[in-house]
């Protein structure tokens, strides 16, 4: 595309504006719509379009010189998040920690947002020097910045942004994915729907603690007979009783097995990981905490700690990782392979005839974490849950056939996920290459373009 580069600085490219935090002493400041964005909201995404807290109308008149409009580029400068870099999603306000710049009209916004966000280190040693470093607006606004021409910069930002597009359409049909399969496993396993539109269409009774739900699931069947909505296939309803019997748990469905968690389930199974040998490491802080697959692995020796193999499930034990949700379901390791991660985690695996996939969808419900956390002990801020507590913990065994039936569908949304995710890490790679080429012009747009339509499809 060619055309001269320029070199200029950030002050050059439109109007700097540093936030300002309303009183927090005056109630109707906060709780309305306008987004308050602190470097803690700028949490990876590219555009801030929610945050934790939101600014009233009264609150928006009090910091009206910090009133930032969508599409700014936004730059945390101060302390530990020094050089997060995001875009307003919307007309916004941010805290005294972000410097903000109005993209002039001769420039494009998005290639302003790419180039900064590689210049972390950058900003962190223009900082440093004090107890707390600060890059005030005085001296962000006399970094340089190399500009090539705006036709350029547009195709610069439409190539990384492509790449961006793929990776969060990915984040997003996977939280669609496990929405879905823990419906499934909550429709199936906790709420028994199966069992009683069964039952009502028999004209068999319902268990008295069950009769709301009776009533919610024949409005469900009207509905699917009226309006001709899927409902589940005859051969796997006709899989399911249309009783109930007594347990300890309260009505389960007639034939189904009520046994103590570790009868259905391994808890720390023995793994054979040679000290001093290279493996999948996976640290505390990459695990998800509400999709199946950690963020990040390395590979690293073996000292000591928690060891996995592809199936099992990885449950954080320590306080506030375990409240935060850190759950994670083993997918990502060589056949064969055992990996390893932290003494605070907890491994967990299948027995059959239940599928792999039923021990992490038990995991993320929330009658085995309420349990889990009641369960914790120790000293404030130290608790953990002890092994043994799921001993006591009572789980309710489906038929072999209904847990293969169970098996057919959730398997391949895991699959799904599982392609989703290693497609994204390509991209992000990707991504990560071309940004600093395409940035400091050492590779032609076309032929980059070419590479990223290529790999994103």
């Amino acid at each position: 595309m060619g055309g001269e580069r320029r070199v200029i600085t950030i002050g050059e490219l439109g109007r700097i504006i540093t936030g300002k935090t309303p009183s927090t002493r005056v109630a109707d400041y906060f709780g309305g719509t306008t987004p308050f964005i602190t470097p803690r909201d700028m949490d990876g995404r590219k555009v801030i379009d929610t945050t934790e807290r939101y600014l009233t109308e009264k609150g928006v008149k009090a910091v009206a010189n910090a009133v930032i409009p969508a599409g700014s580029i936004m730059v945390s400068c101060i302390g530990s998040d020094m050089g997060k870099v995001a875009i307003s999603g919307q007309e916004s306000v941010t805290n005294q920690q972000i410097n903000t710049i109005i993209v002039d009209s001769g420039y494009d916004a998005e290639y302003i947002y790419y180039d900064l966000s590689r210049r972390k280190k950058e900003f962190k040693t223009m900082a440093a020097g004090s107890a707390q470093p600060i890059l005030n607006k005085s001296d962000f606004s006399q970094v340089c910045i190399e500009i090539p021409p705006l036709p350029e910069q547009r195709a610069i930002a439409h190539i990384l942004g492509t790449l961006d597009n793929k990776i969060e359409l990915n984040r997003k049909m996977n939280r669609t994915l496990e929405a879905m399969a823990q419906a499934i496993f909550k429709s199936w396993f906790v709420d028994f729907d199966p069992v009683i539109d069964n039952a009502l269409k028999a004209g068999k009774p319902i268990p008295d603690s069950l009769t709301k739900k009776a009533a919610k699931r024949k409005q469900v069947l009207e509905k699917v007979r009226q309006n001709h909505y899927p409902s589940l296939p005859k051969k796997i309803a006709e899989l399911f009783p249309d009783e109930f019997e007594d347990a300890e748990i309260g009505p389960v469905p007639r034939g189904w097995r009520l046994v103590p968690l570790s009868e259905a389930i391994e808890v720390n199974p023995s793994r054979n990981l040679k000290r001093g040998s290279v493996a999948t490491y996976v640290e505390m802080k990459h695990m998800p905490t509400t999709l199946s697959r950690p963020t990040r692995w390395r590979r690293r020796k073996f000292t000591s700690g928690s060891k996995f193999i592809n199936g099992d499930v990885l449950l954080a034990r320590i306080t506030p990782c375990l409240e935060n949700g850190k759950t994670a379901f083993v997918d990502f390791l060589k056949d064969g392979e055992v990996g390893w991660g932290s003494t605070e985690y907890i491994v967990l695996r299948t027995k059959p005839p239940l599928p792999l996939e039923f021990t992490y969808l038990l995991a993320r419900s929330d009658k085995f974490r309420e349990h889990a956390i009641a369960n914790m002990t120790g000293t404030s801020g130290r608790q953990r849950v002890p092994a043994s507590c799921f001993d006591r913990f009572l789980v309710c065994i489906p038929t072999e056939d209904v847990a293969r039936a169970f098996e057919s569908l959730v398997h391949p949304i895991f699959h799904k996920t599982k392609s989703n995710d290693f497609q994204s890490r390509i991209l992000r790679k990707l991504h990560n290459t071309l940004l600093p080429r395409l940035i400091n012009g050492e590779i032609e747009v076309d032929t980059a373009e070419r590479i990223a339509q290529e790999i994103a499809g």
